[in-house]
Order: structure tokens, then sequence, then C-alpha cells
């Protein structure tokens, strides 16, 4: 026992630890065996208060906002696609829109955007309900105008599966719903 602390003291400090501490046993500038653990749980706390005292940490940021109405309109995007709704996957698209497709650093082919909704039309219902395209994942970078994002997608068809990559740029329009107005896309695999 050290000079000045109880037996009870020194058997909780070892019930807590398996290595015997003591003050005098502890390097100079050493806080004990449980400091990391006692930050840990401070830190915790203060994380939770802070969030509830300080709005600016709380997910409703306007960035955090921003993501969220681009993922449900990407989601809608690529499940209008997929039912061969055509009418309702136009609507994601601006007037003035164009597409891109590239392969092995090329452009492809570049349309306006009715010759591209039909032929997406015709290969849908070629597929006969055979394709379905879902987003695997997306980086977005907006602001309160346009936005640029990376949609990561998976086309499953027939007994196959396509990888690849659509790459946006989307505008707000006047009632502040996103508007593609150029895609570009390509595929990575499968």
């Amino acid at each position: 026992m050290t000079a000045g602390h109880s037996g009870r003291m020194d058997s909780v400090k070892e019930w807590l630890s398996p290595v015997r501490w003591r003050p005098a046993d502890r390097p100079r500038g050493s806080f004990g065996p449980w400091a990391a653990v006692t930050a840990a749980v401070l830190l915790a706390g203060l994380l939770v208060v802070g969030r509830a005292v300080f709005p600016a940490f709380r997910s409703t940021h306007p960035a955090a906002a921003a993501d969220s109405a681009i993922a449900q309109f990407l989601d809608s995007y690529f499940r209008d696609w997929s039912a061969g709704d055509m009418a309702a996957y136009r609507a994601h698209f601006d007037e003035s829109a164009h597409v891109s497709f590239v392969r092995d650093g090329r452009v492809e082919w570049c349309q306006e955007l009715d010759p591209f909704i039909r032929e997406q039309d015709r290969i849908l219902r070629a597929a006969a309900g055979t394709m379905r395209e879902r987003m695997t994942s997306f980086t977005a970078e907006n602001d309160a105008v346009t936005a640029h994002v990376t949609a990561r997608w998976e086309l499953a068809h027939g007994g196959g599966k396509t990888v690849g990559v659509d790459r946006f740029t989307l505008v707000r329009d006047p009632a502040g719903r996103w508007k593609i107005i150029a895609l570009v896309f390509y595929h990575t695999g499968g």
C-alpha cells in the first residue's frame, strides 16, 4: 500500500486492472491504464451534448439535405428507367440535355434528349422487362444552382451483369427540382 491511500482504493484499482497500479509506480506524465477509456467516454458525451446544443452539427446541415435530395433524384431516375416508364424517366432531364456514351477513352456517340429517350425506350421494349439497373453508390459536389454527380451502377440483363458509371451535371429548375443537363456514361466491367 502506498502512503496516503487506503487498502480499499488499492483493491478497487487491482480489480479494474490486471496490472497492479499505484501512483508511485507509473511513469511521470502517465495518466494510468483507464485514462484512454475515460477520455473516450468524455469525448462521446461532449459530442452528444454538442449536437443537441449546436444545430450546425445536426444532420439537417444544408449539404446533407442536398445530398439526400440528390439521392432521391437518382433513385427515382434508375427506378423509372428500370420500370420502362419513359415519361417519368424523361422528366429527370432538362429540355436542352445531351447524353454521351464513352468507350475506350473516346466519345462513341452523343445524342440530344429526344433521340436518346426513343433509343432507351426501344432497348427496354426489346428486352421485355429483363433489364434492371440500380445505383450502387454516388458522390456529389453541389451548390444552390448546380451539381456534379458520379453514380456507380449495376445493370442486370438476361443472365448477365454490366457495371458502369454515370457522370451527371444537374441544374435546379425554377421550381427547385434537379434536372440533368449533361450525362456521360460508360461501362467499367461485366
